[in-house]
């Protein structure tokens, strides 16, 4: 069996086992989808965590999201960053969380202006773990393409009503402040 057919079963697996009843199956899923690779990653694969971000159930939103977030930057397309795009909306306060920490781990791929101005939005989400992930995602996504416009965001996070956001985004304000500064310098 090739390691293709091996991880797309296993997904389809994993997919099955996030409905189950019983929650230490549905909880250990997003741990061992963390094994999935780049090589190994079909484009049926791709497709069926796509479709997942729309399913019914919850958690099968969130498990689509952490495999999803897992792949490799060159397994990463267009598609799935438009459906992780709109999963930052999602009903959920857990899956939009999941789609915000995915978007950060695609790396340049997910550095558009649509991704950067979606994640800008949703910084008002009334959940504050989820703000604080979106501002680390766009900290992420900052490191990999510096923008004018993930700085601006990332400063009115600074004025957040929680202390914990403030505290990162000055964090990640001082990893991806320089390196934006210099690209805007050299851009002129």
């Amino acid at each position: 069996m090739s390691e293709k057919t091996t991880t797309s079963e296993c997904i389809n697996r994993l997919m099955n086992a996030s409905v189950e009843s019983d929650s230490a199956v549905r909880q250990s899923v997003p741990q061992i989808s963390g094994t999935v690779h780049e090589k190994s990653v079909t484009s049926d694969t791709i497709n069926s965590l796509i479709s997942a971000l729309g399913d019914s159930d919850s958690d099968v939103r969130e498990i689509a999201c952490v495999v999803l977030g897992n792949m490799s930057e060159k397994a990463v397309t267009i598609e799935v960053i438009d459906r992780l795009i709109c999963t930052v909306e999602d009903s959920d306060k857990n899956v939009r969380l999941k789609a915000s920490e995915a978007l950060g781990k695609m790396g340049e791929k997910a550095a558009t202006s649509e991704v950067i101005h979606r994640l800008n939005s949703a910084v008002e989400d009334s959940n504050m773990n989820v703000r604080l992930r979106i501002y680390e995602s766009l900290g992420k996504i900052g490191e990999k393409a510096p923008a004018m416009e993930i700085m601006s965001c990332l400063i009115s996070a600074l004025g957040d009503s929680d202390s914990d956001v403030m505290g990162r985004a000055c964090e990640i304000l001082g990893k991806i402040g320089e390196r934006v500064a210099i690209s805007e310098v050299l851009n002129r």
